[in-house]
């Protein structure tokens, strides 16, 4: 396959090289004055991306002026040579932090509260019997009934979160794939020695910066689908309250959705025809369409992830089970209080197994939504992989082979909103828009509304 990398357009106006030092950042890099394309993007003064770590705000952060090779000798040398007392402090205080930041809830206090509460109860109860055994309650019980479901739905919220990556990594690798195509792919023309892309006779560069500008708006809004809040919460499908946040949810996700996959895919399938046009062979077309088709695939299956989470009935199981059980083994930790001698020793494992049991539980609901990285340690942080790391990978393969041309403006910050509503069907009380379909999602809808549209009565 022949490539080429040459300007389209050489009479583009040139970057400003004055500004530009070999390994220095100017001063005015990061002045609101600067156009976009020459910033880090994602940062700013805006509070949501203050915190943001990742390769923007590290860049930013501690400009560099070196070399690459220089600094990844320092920052290597800077990790291996750290104390190793310093090294177990972090890691420990940070466990601490972890442990006492995400994984203590309100069910943790109650449980522990009532486990202990009941402990003292017990103890002050049988304080002169001679009799009692509070032993004979075996912890068989809380392994069957609550350690089991937890660690299954552990195991398939983890697997959630590595498919959700794998998909990720597809769209990333495809996307950078296409554009690499539009903008250099190659063919031979009216002779062996001539350039079909030159004998076509277009602004390659605009071609190219159509494209792109489909592609980066695929990136910031899957990165706005997969942030929204859940809308498949067990209260969102038995209770009418739920279900009406739930329509406001999936209002906006399916408009996001038809925006970023139907709207910004059959755009970049019409450009690719608009290729083949212009001489591009059938065997390389397919090979694009091949790549828009990988992106679909994971497109929909990064959907089926956020809007379908573990089962149901497992997850409320475990839910109930961790808060109710630890309390019924208070006997058990009175009992242990009197073999020791010590009611504080038998407080001790009355607060250490609800605690455990809890925040068991707690891990597995931080996993339940992969793409929550803005909120808890273990999610994907889609905002960095999308927002920053996509669009930087982009518009810098635009910088190499178009090295001449401006600075890429962008207009894929707006969707391509085409949802607009045809009709309105009461819906109990209110109105409310099938959002441009005859068809609507059988949750959107409650009650009356749902009814009259399937024909069967629903209960409450």
């Amino acid at each position: 396959m022949n490539t080429i990398s040459e300007d389209a357009n050489p009479r583009h106006t040139a970057i400003n090289e004055s500004k530009i030092e070999e390994g220095k950042i100017p001063e005015d890099f990061l002045t609101n004055d600067t156009p976009v394309s020459q910033r880090w993007r994602g940062l700013g003064t805006n509070n949501n991306h203050d915190k943001h770590v990742g390769l923007a705000h590290a860049a930013v952060s501690a400009p560099s002026r070196s070399s690459l090779e220089d600094d990844e000798k320092r920052v290597t040398n800077k990790i291996a040579r750290k104390w190793r007392l310093t090294h177990f402090l972090q890691t420990n205080v940070s466990g601490l932090v972890v442990l006492f930041y995400y994984l203590v809830t309100l069910e943790t206090i109650i449980s522990v509260g009532l486990t202990i509460g009941l402990t003292i109860f017990w103890h002050r109860k049988h304080a002169d019997s001679t009799d009692f055994d509070g032993g004979t309650i075996d912890f068989f019980f809380i392994g069957f009934a609550v350690i089991t479901p937890i660690t299954v739905s552990l195991g398939l919220a983890f697997g959630r979160r590595e498919q959700a990556l794998y998909e990720i990594r597809r769209i990333r690798t495809c996307c950078f794939q296409i554009y690499n195509a539009h903008a250099i792919w190659n063919w031979k023309g009216s002779d062996p020695e001539s350039s079909g892309r030159v004998e076509a006779g277009i602004n390659w560069l605009h071609h190219s910066d159509k494209v792109l500008e489909q592609l980066i708006g695929i990136g910031d809004e899957l990165c706005r689908f997969l942030t929204l809040p859940t809308s498949s919460r067990s209260y969102h499908r038995t209770m009418s309250c739920g279900r009406k946040e739930a329509a406001d949810i999936v209002e906006v996700a399916y408009r996001l959705f038809d925006s970023l996959y139907t709207q910004r895919l059959i755009q970049l399938s019409l450009l690719n025809e608009k290729s083949k046009g212009f001489g591009l062979a059938g065997g390389e077309a397919s090979r694009i369409r091949q790549y828009e088709l990988y992106i679909g695939e994971s497109m929909e299956a990064l959907r089926m992830i956020k809007m379908y989470r573990t089962p149901q009935a497992l997850r409320a199981f475990g839910r109930i089970f961790t808060l109710i059980i630890p309390p019924f083994y208070a006997p058990r930790f009175a009992q242990v209080a009197f073999d020791l001698d010590s009611l504080a020793l038998g407080i001790c494992f009355a607060t250490i197994t609800p605690f455990a049991l809890t925040a068991l539980y707690e891990s597995t609901q931080i996993l339940e939504d992969p793409f929550v990285g803005y909120v808890s340690l273990d999610g994907i942080d889609v905002t960095e992989e999308f927002e920053v790391l996509h669009w930087h990978q982009l518009i810098n393969s635009r910088k190499v082979l178009y090295p001449h041309a401006e600075d890429f403006h962008e207009t894929s910050g707006v969707p391509i909103d085409t949802w607009q509503p045809k009709e309105e069907k009461a819906v109990g009380l209110e109105k409310k828009s099938l959002g441009g379909s005859s068809r609507s999602s059988r949750y959107v809808l409650g009650g009356a509304g749902l009814e009259a549209i399937t024909g069967r009565e629903i209960t409450t």
